[in-house]
């Protein structure tokens, strides 16, 4: 009884690649579909992954990392306002 409770994972796994084999083999056309579904999906997690890349490519934090601390050495209360303009500021542009 120890060897089915201690290897269930491999049990699950099997019972998995064999239901896909199953699949395939019984229903290809719909397969395909659901494949390509999951194709079309990546691609544009792609497309939007290096859009967003090059968006915070183009932010200069140096600059932002500046102001803000130059605002809280100044006065405290006036870096939570600086960070807050800088975030608006970026959520305008990547509209």
């Amino acid at each position: 009884m120890k060897y089915f409770s201690g290897y269930f994972y491999v049990q699950v796994f099997a019972a998995f690649v064999i239901g896909v084999t199953l699949m395939v083999g019984f229903n290809t056309h719909a397969t395909k579909n659901i494949v390509q579904r999951f194709a079309d999906d990546g691609e544009e997690l792609v497309a939007v992954t290096h859009a967003g890349a090059k968006a915070l490519g183009q932010i200069d934090i140096a600059r932002l990392a500046r102001d803000a601390y130059a605002a809280h050495f100044y006065m405290p209360s006036k870096m939570f306002h600086v960070i807050a303009e800088e975030l608006r500021q970026i959520e305008r542009d990547l509209k």
